[in-house]
């Protein structure tokens, strides 16, 4: 179905950081009022599981191409996060019935780009944050279409462990950026503020889109408590962290 122009209120995506995040809030999430507005869950590759989605490493290189076709194959998983189109052919090489869901990071800015998408398999994708809100609601959304409505977005991938089990890179300005661990001792450096848009509801439900993502990196579990209830679950007077960026031009 087109959702072009079409006043929904979008489900909700989460993507996790670790296992111990997701298991540290799952009895929340499975609670009625939250349950029922997810769509999917994604946690990182270190953490495949057929219970959830799987979020495809950022980099892979040839010579672990075959440690992540088995991976898949031996999880069961049955949804994968891409960010790289190179990816497309190790998922499907691993499983040609998997679902493919696509990451920001595929750049989807026109309809054009999403029609290529959809013909390659993809079912759902997360539209490029350099849109606004006018070119969102313009696309012909052949697919189901969604944003990044909160959570830092990875701005580089590091071949070197410089994370460390999560650490922060500071730069001359004095703001700091989240360096988290990732597939193989790579590290992933995220934006120094989130992305954020719970205050901006009426707005976005008029993007007829699907699917809103939330992404959680080093937040702890009662901020991950209450910025997913903020989206769910309508209220009055909702006030954005001290530091955020809107991404999506507003």
């Amino acid at each position: 179905m087109n959702q072009k122009n079409i006043k929904i209120n979008p489900k909700i995506c989460l993507i996790f950081n670790s296992y111990g995040q997701f298991e540290q809030v799952y009895d929340f999430i499975k609670s009625e009022d939250i349950f029922k507005r997810i769509y999917k869950i994604f946690l990182p590759f270190s953490n495949i599981s057929k219970i959830t989605g799987v979020r495809l490493p950022y980099v892979i290189f040839d010579s672990e191409r075959g440690q992540v076709i088995n991976a898949i194959k031996s999880s069961g998983v049955d949804c994968v996060l891409i960010d790289n189109i190179g990816h497309i052919d190790i998922v499907k090489e691993a499983n040609a019935d998997i679902e493919l869901f696509g990451n920001f990071g595929l750049n989807v800015a026109n309809s054009y780009t999403l029609d290529e998408y959809k013909k390659m398999g993809f079912k759902d994708i997360i539209l490029s944050p350099e849109l606004n809100f006018a070119q969102i609601r313009d696309i012909n959304k052949t697919i189901n279409c969604g944003i990044i409505a909160y959570g830092r977005t990875h701005v580089m991938i590091s071949e070197n462990n410089i994370a460390q089990n999560n650490s922060y890179l500071t730069d001359k300005t004095g703001a700091k950026f989240l360096a988290c661990d990732d597939f193989n001792n790579k590290s992933i450096i995220y934006n120094s503020v989130p992305v954020y848009l719970a205050d901006k509801k009426d707005l976005y439900k008029n993007l007829g889109l699907f699917f809103i993502a939330l992404n959680f990196t080093d937040e702890n579990p009662e901020q991950i408590k209450k910025i997913i209830s903020d989206y769910a679950i309508s209220k009055d007077n909702i006030k954005p962290p001290v530091k955020f960026t809107r991404g999506y031009k507003v």
